[in-house]
């Protein structure tokens, strides 16, 4: 059921994921049109220690190359590069930003990546770094007396700093532990250990460029060339995934609505809602309109023109009829057996009284004797879709004390066990009449000899349905599966219940689904 009910969901709302993929992907080409566009050049350089090629000699070249990584994206680098370059929107900073230094693991190879919207300047700036980078770590590794002192002075500096912190961190390890300030010494201590951390691995690391630069040269393995594309992902790619989530869009869209839908669009829906069955879901079809012979000619009446008795009748209203009469104890309310059933829905313009028509012409066809009766005093229309006069019918006993006219106010139809008692004539008091013990009686002299279907007002516009709710045997509300919400339904029911009657169930009309 699960699948069955995502599978409907996904072709009903198949128009919305096509259209959330297809302004996916447009977005996706936007974006992508108007993003700037980076170039990658790169720039691979080589450490190497001449005329050295045992063990001991390539692990000092990669240690070498580990330490130069630090010389391209330096200060002094990077400003010479934009003076000979003859950059001046660019300071190193900048520049810097641009830049990517990656020493590959357990490698002599070092790589300098520039990132530019020029493809050009982003070749010229690698070749250049690199060069830079080169000249200035020649300079660096050139023994002379300047740098070795430079290199002591430093030394010094740090195991003095160390030996300082050395000597103020055994002072406040020996201060008593129920000092007042033990807090505050704690703390301190936690800095000093931090700080001594950070000089000796300072320290370690000087001694180490110190001892891997001595004697390696670096040597330009491959020059950057103009990159012809640039980097990032292609169109392609980026339309696919603004298609992928356009289409997740569009799926959050549809849970969305479909958890605040609050119409009743499904059998599964009406029985969450209200607990009630429901027979049938029909679906869309011509509305009572497309039936109606709106001025009927007195010669095409006396002629029985054709109208709904001449169509076919959907095998469902047959299959209601069957049900409906079959085992009529199943339906019994108060004891009594089902004669009578009150057609009527939460609105008007819900299809109940096509709905009645073709329930009454269902259950005749299946050989049953029916009587349908427009009680819709305000505006009867049963007489217009089976091509009859309205110049007779149920108002007409509105002046009578008896059901004594009642076989002469009733109409036959083609179909032989269909009779039909028209709503008739207008008259000043409709409630007055359907509320009376005459009503009654007119109902119960026609369940003698038929089954009898009335089609009454709708439940929340009207007061008439539940008038006429008590003087049947049962009801059965016609749910308009594009508009009636959950709320107009409970609100109906609560309506009819004021009466204590029975609800048989539900007819789902013009359903797009039936799951």
């Amino acid at each position: 059921m699960e699948l069955r009910y995502l599978w409907t969901l996904a072709r009903k709302w198949f128009w919305l994921i096509l259209l959330g993929s297809l302004l996916g992907g447009f977005g996706g080409l936007l974006v992508h049109s108007f993003q700037p566009r980076v170039y990658e050049a790169t720039s691979t350089l080589f450490v190497v220690t001449p005329n050295r090629s045992d063990y001991s000699g390539v692990l000092g070249d990669q240690q070498a190359a580990k330490a130069f990584v630090a010389f391209p994206k330096s200060a002094q680098v990077l400003a010479s590069t934009l003076q000979t370059l003859g950059v001046k929107d660019l300071n190193p900073m900048q520049l810097a930003a641009k830049v990517a230094v990656e020493n590959t693991r357990e490698t002599q190879l070092v790589t300098v990546r520039v990132s530019d919207g020029d493809p050009a300047m982003a070749a010229k700036y690698a070749n250049e770094i690199a060069k830079q980078s080169i000249d200035l770590y020649q300079a660096a590794t050139t023994e002379n007396p300047d740098s070795r002192k430079f290199a002591t002075q430093e030394s010094q500096l740090i195991t003095e700093q160390i030996q300082i912190l050395e000597k103020e961190l055994a002072a406040l390890r020996a201060q008593p532990d129920s000092s007042s300030e033990s807090t505050l010494i704690t703390g301190r201590i936690y800095q000093i250990n931090q700080f001594l951390a950070w000089l000796r691995q300072s320290f370690q690391q000087m001694v180490n460029a110190s001892t891997d630069l001595n004697g390696s040269q670096v040597r330009v393995l491959e020059q950057s060339m103009i990159p012809s594309s640039p980097v990032g992902s292609g169109p392609g790619l980026v339309i696919i995934l603004g298609i992928l989530a356009g289409m997740l869009a569009a799926v959050g869209l549809i849970i969305f609505i479909e958890e605040t839908d609050d119409i009743l669009r499904t059998p599964a829906r009406i029985d969450k809602a209200t607990g009630l069955a429901t027979f049938i879901s029909i679906g869309r079809q011509a509305t009572s309109s497309q039936f109606m012979i709106v001025k009927p000619d007195p010669q095409m009446i006396a002629a029985k023109p054709k109208s709904l008795t001449d169509r076919n009748v959907p095998e469902a209203f047959m299959s209601l009829g069957v049900v409906i009469r079959r085992e009529n104890n199943q339906f019994t309310h108060n004891g009594k057996q089902l004669n009578s059933l009150l057609i009527t829905s939460p609105e008007d313009g819900d299809g109940k009284t096509l709905t009645a028509s073709q329930i009454a012409l269902g259950m005749a066809r299946t050989g049953t004797k029916v009587v349908l009766v427009d009680a819709n005093l305000a505006e009867p229309s049963i007489h217009k879709i089976f091509g009859l006069s309205n110049e007779t019918g149920l108002s007409n006993f509105f002046y009578f004390a008896s059901v004594k006219a009642l076989d002469a106010n009733l109409q036959t139809t083609h179909e032989p066990n269909l009779s039909i008692l028209a709503g008739g004539p207008a008259i000043p008091a409709p409630g007055e009449l359907l509320s009376s013990p005459l009503m009654a009686s007119i109902i119960a002299e026609l369940c003698k000899t038929a089954f009898v279907i009335i089609d009454s007002p709708a439940v929340l516009t009207s007061s008439h349905p539940v008038i006429l709710a008590n003087k049947s045997d049962a009801i059965m509300l016609v749910v308009d599966a594009r508009r009636t919400t959950t709320t107009k339904l409970s609100r109906s029911l609560e309506v009819l219940s004021w009466v204590n009657t029975s609800v048989l169930g539900v007819v789902l009309n013009r359903a797009t689904r039936t799951i």
